[in-house]
């Protein structure tokens, strides 16, 4: 959600084109969504632990890059490194809850993690964009960077180990318990309301922003 607030930064320093600029949204939860399907299947087979520290490596990996992109397409790749990072580990921190938490305990469990996200948004969206005006838009995805590698050194300190149970992965068996999961009448109704409601609010943040900025002189 930091790139939106700066995205007409991003066109200046590097020369893209408005029209193109939104693309530099997409790709991360179009990548996002495509993990994070992966990851819940991965995880049950090598375990959560595991997988979190992959993601949050490659999340501070595709950060720490974003600081040294140098047009279009370089970005976009780098957002779209950051997108598996993140699909990783939105698909292993939910199989996690499920781990940790008894079944009346984790509509609690998953709430505060939401609020975690939401706290994370309602701080770094201006955070990041003060230090994009101040320091270009490079600098807000290296601290986020640093935060990154914190969140790497906690699962490796804090998240204990739990012997997966040691079934054997395919696509196959994971196709089928997502199909069988979706002929749930009450699964198909809340994943489509989370489509829509994810599709509204990106629809409505991606330019508004730049809007603000370009037709009303707001700035940060």
């Amino acid at each position: 959600m930091v790139v939106a607030p700066i995205l007409n930064g991003i066109g200046e320093e590097l020369s893209i084109r408005t029209a193109r600029l939104a693309d530099l949204l997409t790709v991360y939860p179009a990548v996002v969504g495509i993990f994070a399907l992966v990851a819940g299947p991965i995880s049950d087979r090598v375990g959560r632990r595991r997988v979190l520290i992959w993601g949050s490596g490659i999340m501070t990996g595709a950060l720490l890059l974003h600081g040294i992109a140098w047009d279009y397409w370089s970005l976009m790749s780098f957002r779209a490194m950051a997108g598996v990072g993140g699909g990783v580990l939105s698909g292993a921190a939910v199989a996690l809850v499920g781990d940790f938490f008894p079944s009346k305990k984790r509509g609690w469990a998953n709430g505060w993690m939401m609020t975690g996200l939401a706290v994370g948004q309602i701080v770094g969206i201006p955070a990041g964009t003060l230090l994009a005006g101040a320091f270009g838009f490079r600098m807000p995805f290296m601290v986020l960077a640093g935060v990154s590698a914190l969140a790497v050194l906690s699962v490796v300190l804090w998240v204990p180990f739990i012997d997966p149970a040691g079934e054997r992965l395919s696509l196959g068996s994971a196709i089928r318990g997502y199909g069988a999961l979706l002929k749930r009448s009450d699964a198909a109704i809340a994943s489509l309301a989370f489509v829509a409601v994810c599709f509204s609010i990106a629809s409505f943040v991606s330019y508004l922003p730049a809007w603000l900025e370009t037709d009303f002189g707001f700035t940060p």
